[in-house]
Parts: C-alpha cells; sequence; structure tokens
C-alpha cells in the first residue's frame, strides 16, 4: 500500500477509492467497528434494571376513574409504580411494549399506552415535570429499540449496520444519563388536583 501510494507516474498510483478498499483500512475500520458495537452491547445487557428516573404522579384508575398518588420509576427495560407508602408493587409497563406517549389537554397530564391495549394516565405536579418524564420514557424506550435491531444485524455479520445504530442509540443513552444525573424535579405533588374519593383501586391497577 504505501508503495503503491509514493509511486511518482499519477497513472500507476493508488486512487483515493482503492486505497479506502485497501484491507488494511478496511480491517482497522471493521475492527473498530465491532469493537465498538461490542461494547455497546455490554452495556445494553448492564441496564435492565438501573433506576433512571423516580418519582411521585397521581394516576388514574382504569375502571373507576379516581386518582391515586403513586411512586414510579423508569427502569432500563419498564416503567413501574408502587404505593407511595408501602412501596408494594402496583404495576410495571415493559418498554418494548410502548407504542405511545403522548401530552393530554389537562394540565401535567399525558399517557402511555401499549400494542395490548393498556393505558396509563398520569399527572405531574408540573407540565414541566410531565414533559421530562414523557421524554425519558420515550428515549429509553428508542434506545431500547436501536439497540436490538443494532443485536439483529450483527448477528447477521452486518457490522457498519449495527455501529450505525449503535451511535443512533448512545444517543438517547447521552440523553437517559442526563436525565438520571439530575435526579427528580417533582419533589411535591401539592399542586395537583385529586378526587375526594378515597376508595381502594388495587384491582384497578393491576
Amino acid at each position: 500500500l504505501i508503495a503503491r501510494l509514493l509511486v511518482v507516474d499519477p497513472t500507476r498510483r493508488l486512487t483515493a477509492r482503492e486505497v479506502l478498499r485497501h484491507p488494511w483500512i478496511t480491517g482497522t475500520v471493521g475492527a473498530r467497528q465491532l469493537r465498538g458495537v461490542t461494547q455497546q452491547m455490554r452495556g445494553f445487557g448492564t441496564r435492565s434494571n438501573k433506576v433512571i428516573k423516580s418519582g411521585p404522579l397521581v394516576k388514574q384508575g382504569h375502571l373507576v376513574r379516581n386518582w391515586k398518588e403513586r411512586h414510579f420509576v423508569l427502569v432500563g427495560h419498564a416503567l413501574e409504580y408502587f404505593e407511595r407508602d408501602s412501596f408494594r408493587q402496583k404495576g410495571s409497563v415493559p418498554l418494548r411494549e410502548v407504542t405511545e406517549v403522548t401530552a393530554m389537554s389537562r394540565r401535567g397530564t399525558f399517557r402511555v399506552a401499549t400494542a395490548k391495549g393498556y393505558e396509563l394516565v398520569m399527572q405531574a405536579a408540573s407540565e414541566a415535570t410531565a414533559v421530562s418524564w414523557m421524554r425519558s420514557i420515550t428515549a429509553q424506550k428508542n434506545y431500547i429499540e436501536l439497540m436490538e435491531r443494532a443485536e439483529v444485524a450483527l448477528a447477521a455479520d452486518r457490522v457498519e449496520e449495527a455501529a450505525r445504530l449503535t451511535q443512533d442509540a448512545q444517543r438517547y443513552e447521552e440523553y437517559v444519563e442526563r436525565a438520571r444525573r439530575d435526579g427528580d424535579d417533582d419533589a411535591s405533588l401539592s399542586e395537583v388536583d385529586e378526587d375526594d374519593d378515597e376508595e381502594d383501586d388495587e384491582e384497578d391497577d393491576e
């Protein structure tokens, strides 16, 4: 390669395209891409139970349309919610099943819909907090989808495609990490309107 690059006669000298196709170059780039993809995959495997965001939200019941305060936790693979005082888990929504995360007309309220027809309606203490939750859920969902596509590409020896997908996923991962470091911006739900109905909605949460 080096000798061909140093040839004085331009007709015998390697072109830029030929240089880029040379095994020395393609092998180095391919190895670097493979290392990067492999490293990203290892990180993906360790994120499933990592807490990304947590805090109180008011959740609307499914059958009895009253509102109950719950403690929500967004982890690597799911959005989970618990009783505020006992921290007994009331439900979990796998992020792989989420199809829609949208704001609603009521202030600070948003919904998470799944492919199975399940729907969570939640209200935060402020519009900004609701937006933060929506963005974090969406970013983590997109991260999962891209990394799973990268796994398929890598299994089929499509290293360049896998590298591109993991690079795209990394942008979502960086956003999620920033959100996690920023912590909870919703320390109080005192401004959220709640129904006076104190009926236990344990079955309604399931």
